[in-house]
């Protein structure tokens, strides 16, 4: 026979428990429905659908839409820091946390996701892109195992025409 049985006086640990969670459910129920009325909430939703929705500036973006180009590369070899300067042409083009890179717009290839690391610095890889506040000259940086190649850009917002 169970011990709770043999007293007649004692109730069902479980009971007790149960009816414990039923006064804390019937208190938390109570306290939002007095304090959140349905009225609040649609007051809040029609006020925030009244304000019109600013578009978004370029500068204040996390990764903003982009094309930078340049023209020149110096390479800095480690063992000598030497430097060497050559004419090579560089496209680079952000969409998104997307980083595309070519010579031009026509051999343009996925070149992999780039983060921003800090206000104005994003990084992919061993490469490290650097803009200035306005977004219109920068620095593009690829690390390699013997040398560091540094390209100057200039940058402009990528402008969507609409249908």
């Amino acid at each position: 026979m169970d011990d709770w049985a043999s007293n007649l006086d004692m109730k069902h640990p479980a009971r007790s428990i149960l009816t414990g969670h039923r006064r804390i459910a019937v208190l938390v129920g109570a306290l939002l429905g007095s304090s959140l009325s349905a009225g609040s909430w649609a007051a809040d939703s029609s006020e925030k659908a009244r304000r019109p929705t600013l578009p978004p500036r370029v500068n204040t973006q996390s990764i903003p839409e982009l094309v930078c180009t340049g023209d020149r590369t110096v390479a800095i070899t480690h063992t000598t820091l030497a430097t060497n300067e050559v004419a090579a042409p560089l496209r680079l083009r952000l969409r998104g946390n997307l980083l595309y890179l070519g010579a031009d717009s026509t051999d343009e290839k996925f070149f992999g996701l780039i983060n921003r690391s800090d206000r104005r610095r994003w990084l992919s890889g061993t490469s490290t892109l650097m803009l200035d506040e306005a977004l219109g000259t920068g620095t593009w940086a690829r690390l390699d195992l013997d040398s560091t190649k540094i390209s100057p850009l200039r940058c402009e917002p990528v402008v969507r025409k609409s249908p």
